[in-house]
């Protein structure tokens, strides 16, 4: 397949799966919020919650570091999707035992949260997913996935509609986890199998840790001050209200799709062009990011009480401020969305590590100081804040000058635009 035939499918094919899945989410999640209601749709959106940590550990912050590995070691792909799928299989089946021993000591083993815990096993088979990225393979990444969304949603749809009961929509949301990724053995069996013998050492494993390391700790950082907010709520305020804060930040992220999706489609391609002065697809990942930021961010100011009210119905309430300081946190998302590109181009993890170890410090300092006082509320000014010392640490780099060029011209969309332009054409030739 031709660069130029990657590019422009990869875009066509996942902006148009991302737009899909967003869709049949809205529909689906809103009706399974309906079904369930504040309460146990606040303990489906803890659950949700805990095993994203212990998700993380299993997967000990090798993705970035397995696409930057597969995009420069095309010779050895397969020995190094073994590896690593062996050291994540072992982290991984720790990471359950953590999460069961976590459940234990909080009193909080039943039948629902152990069924959850499976989907900590999940993150071994992100490589499939990464080897298909790497390859510019995304539209066959989207179609798999979209396929399944379709599916899943309307079998929730079913299950509410008809009252099937939570344990078995529960484990549809556990099923979500592993479905796509295992189809997705399908289309790169040619690369990675027949299995080969693998010399698994102490020494493979030194290097994955070291090479991991920096990535775990960030990526939990990351997902501890997006996610501890629903905790804190949980512990400190109740199901009921962690349901409707849920609700908030559910139709609040809905479109963070967008800037994950342009990062994901050029951040393969910023790799390879690392070594250049001035890396146009790292800038063209700040131009996308920015703009559709302001769009989605303006539209939803306007709307954003309404569609809540639509989606979610009448039993669940939240104050429309809280539903507007989640949204301009979208903003600072899609900075760091497209910042932490440019610092993995750079390979500059250190900064990486600090900025995600200070917004989670933030997160949960300012959630705790602002829940007794202001409620759901707080948690919108705790979200927003550390958002925005997330995104300013990023200029500790010692050569940050560059990145704020790449930021000063994306504000100028009608460069963007052209810019855009001229990055389609040099692929198309």
């Amino acid at each position: 397949m031709t660069p130029s035939v990657s590019v422009k499918k990869n875009f066509v094919f996942s902006f148009t799966e991302k737009i899909l899945r967003a869709a049949l989410t809205f529909i689906s999640l809103g009706i399974v919020a309906r079904y369930l209601g504040p309460e146990q749709y606040g303990m489906l959106s803890y659950l949700l919650a805990l095993v994203s940590y212990f998700q993380l550990l299993g997967a000990f912050g090798l993705d970035q570091v397995l696409m930057r590995l597969f995009v420069s070691q095309s010779d050895n792909i397969h020995e190094t999707f073994w590896e690593s799928f062996i050291f994540k299989s072992f982290f991984s089946l720790f990471s359950l035992v953590l999460y069961i021993l976590f459940l234990y000591v909080n009193g909080e083993i039943n039948t629902i949260s152990i069924l959850f815990g499976i989907s900590v096993l999940a993150s071994v088979f992100d490589n499939n997913r990464i080897l298909l990225e790497t390859r510019n393979q995304h539209h066959v990444v989207a179609k798999i996935e979209i396929t399944y969304q379709i599916t899943s949603s309307l079998l929730k749809i079913i299950l509410c509609t008809f009252d099937f009961g939570i344990k078995l929509l529960f484990a549809l949301f556990v099923l979500d986890f592993f479905v796509t990724k295992l189809v997705m053995i399908t289309a790169i069996k040619s690369e990675v199998f027949p299995i080969k013998k693998i010399n698994m050492s102490f020494n493979t494993f030194k290097f994955y840790i070291k090479a991991g390391g920096f990535h775990c700790l960030s990526t939990i950082f990351v997902i501890l001050y997006m996610k501890i907010d629903q905790l804190i709520v949980g512990k400190m305020m109740g199901m009921n209200a962690l349901g409707n804060y849920s609700a908030a930040v559910r139709l609040s992220d809905a479109w963070y799709f967008l800037p994950m999706t342009v990062s994901s489609i050029c951040y393969p391609l910023a790799l390879l062009h690392q070594k250049e002065k001035e890396n146009r697809y790292v800038q063209l990942i700040f131009d996308l990011t920015l703009w559709i930021s302001f769009v989605v961010i303006g539209f939803a100011l306007y709307f954003s009480d309404e569609i809540f009210h639509f989606m979610f119905g009448e039993r669940f309430m939240v104050d429309k401020l809280l539903l507007n300081l989640l949204f301009y946190s979208g903003f600072f998302i899609s900075l760091c969305i497209s910042t932490a590109v440019w610092l993995n181009v750079r390979g500059d993890r250190k900064i990486i590590f600090l900025r995600s170890l200070m917004g989670a410090l933030v997160n949960i300092g300012l959630n705790l100081y602002l829940i007794p006082s202001y409620g759901l509320v707080g948690c919108g000014f705790a979200t927003l804040i550390s958002y925005g010392v997330t995104f300013i640490i990023t200029f500790a780099h010692g050569d940050s000058k560059e990145c704020i060029i790449y930021l000063k011209k994306s504000i100028n969309l009608y460069q963007c635009y052209f810019r855009f332009l001229e990055i389609i054409r040099m692929r198309s030739n």
